[in-house]
């Protein structure tokens, strides 16, 4: 081969290189590695995309280790031009292998299933799993099961069908002048509310609470009082948490 490899001659391949390749400013272009880029076994990615962005890397049998250190919700995959290749995940460290044609992965962060990768928790192959995946497959699962639930200051947990059905609700408020904390739940009881436990969150003792009336599917009244006289307690913050089906 009479070609020049300093200058990028045609036919030549790098036996080995010495050291890092920082690819920075990345933004919604594709870059192709120079040869002088590719050479380094380490390949360092950096920038704010703004855009997809792909890294062409040549079609010679040689490994690299990519890191993606860039920001920005975009994906950056590692290529040949003609050839195959995958998305390196951002703040993730990829190894790839070169056969000729394609870029093929070796151990790293793309081999992971993320909630990124696969949104739709489909995935069902021997991959390792990301915590993010788990999660999101877990609430799936417990979703497709019949479980529903709002974790919010008054929320609820609804449990399936083949639990029986059972509803779980908790919330928070303030009594009126005249003592009665009026509620209207979270969520409607689909029977009937069985039950319901009201307590003081109070500062000083000699306040009580109790459910006033019958509470229904969808409303209860929560008294506060003076336990000492029975006399009607007003502004009193109250805690109350009820069960049914």
């Amino acid at each position: 081969n009479t070609n020049n490899p300093d200058t990028g001659g045609a036919n030549w391949a790098p036996i080995d290189g010495y050291g890092i390749t920082a690819v920075t400013g990345l933004t919604n272009a594709n870059v192709t590695l120079s040869a002088t880029q590719y050479s380094k076994k380490i390949i360092t990615l950096a920038g704010t995309l703004t855009g997809n962005v792909q890294i062409i890397f040549p079609t010679t049998m040689q490994q690299w280790l990519v890191v993606n250190n860039t920001t920005g919700a975009f994906t950056v995959t590692c290529k040949t031009a003609s050839g195959t290749g995958a998305a390196v995940p951002q703040g993730g460290v990829q190894s790839f292998w070169g056969d000729g044609t394609n870029l093929n992965l070796g151990p790293g962060d793309a081999k992971v299933i993320s909630a990124v990768s696969d949104p739709t928790f489909a995935n069902n192959s021997a991959s390792a799993a990301s915590t993010s995946w788990v999660r999101g497959a877990m609430a799936a699962i417990a979703t497709a099961a019949g479980f529903v639930a709002s974790f919010a200051a008054n929320g609820y947990v609804k449990f399936p069908s083949w639990l029986g059905g059972l509803v779980v609700e908790w919330g928070t408020g303030t009594s009126d002048g005249s003592g009665v904390l009026n509620i209207t739940m979270p969520l409607a009881f689909p029977t009937a509310q069985r039950g319901m436990v009201p307590s003081v969150i109070a500062t000083a003792g000699g306040i009580s609470a109790q459910v006033n009336g019958t509470p229904t599917q969808t409303t209860a009244s929560i008294r506060t009082f003076s336990t000492g006289t029975g006399n009607p307690a007003p502004s009193q913050p109250v805690f109350w948490w009820s069960w049914g089906n």
